[in-house]
Parts: structure tokens; sequence; C-alpha cells
């Protein structure tokens, strides 16, 4: 299951998909994640909206900043699952396949994204996927640190 990024836009439809995941996302300022400073650029990019609506360096600069945001929260995600493996292996003795739970998890994170966005979102469905999968990785990776500081106070 492999996402593939859309390469052709125009600035009003990313920034209509934009709007949309400002709207129904919850963007902590406290917790600067990925989704905070994808809003934060975004912001910047409206303020050159009225002379910079057509220009093609604009352009430019927002198809970089999605696939840098992109390709950093892919890179955090793989790291994420290295450690999540690592540490259900060595307190748990479960190997666990990297492989069958990213698509596991991957499967889950497109679900959410098209039950949240129905079909609103084309240009951003992936990074928003990315995510929600690196949301889910952080909560299973605090889990089992929540479980194994447990199980040393008991010791």
């Amino acid at each position: 299951m492999e996402l593939k990024k859309q390469e052709n836009y125009d600035y009003q439809n990313i920034l209509k998909e934009m709007n949309e995941i400002e709207a129904l996302e919850e963007i902590s300022t406290t917790n600067k994640n990925a989704l905070f400073y994808l809003s934060k650029n975004f912001i910047g990019f409206r303020t050159k909206q009225g002379n910079l609506q057509h220009n093609k360096a604009l352009t430019v600069k927002i198809d970089n900043f999605l696939s840098d945001t992109f390709d950093n929260l892919k890179i955090k995600n793989e790291n994420m699952m290295g450690e999540l493996v690592r540490l259900n292996k060595r307190y748990f003795q479960i190997t666990l396949n990297p492989k069958q739970e990213m698509d596991r998890i991957l499967s889950k994170a497109i679900k959410l994204v098209e039950n949240k966005y129905h079909d609103h979102l084309h240009i951003l469905f992936s990074l928003l996927v990315e995510y929600y999968i690196s949301l889910d990785l952080a909560a299973k990776i605090k889990d089992i640190l929540k479980i194994i500081g447990m199980t040393s106070r008991v010791i």
C-alpha cells in the first residue's frame, strides 16, 4: 500500500484543503508537531497570496515545503516503527513484523482520513495520512514506556 503524492495543483485548491484541515483538526501550539508547522507556514503563504497568487515561485515554494514535510514525516514514522519493534522485542519478547504492522497502521490512518474528510482532500491526503500514522506510533510507544515504567516501580 504505497501512497502517491499529487504533483499538480493550483494555489486555490491547496488553500481550500488547508482551511478544511485547520477547521477540523485540533492544532496545538504547545505540541509543535507537523500539523502545527504546516498550518504556520500556510499562514505565511496566505499573506503573500495577494501579490504572488499566480507566481510560479510561490507554487514551487509550497510544493517544496509539502514535499519536505511529507518526507520528514515518513522518515520519522520509519524511525518510530523501528523503536516500537525494538521495545516490543526487548521488554515483551514479541517480534513484530514492521511491514505488516505499518500496513495495518496505514490502512487505519487512511480510513480515518477518508471518514473525517470524505473526498475533500486530494493534495494533502497523503500528508495527513502520514501525520495520523505518526500519532498512532507515538501513542503505541508512549503506552509501552508507561507499562515499562509501572513494572519497574513494582519490582
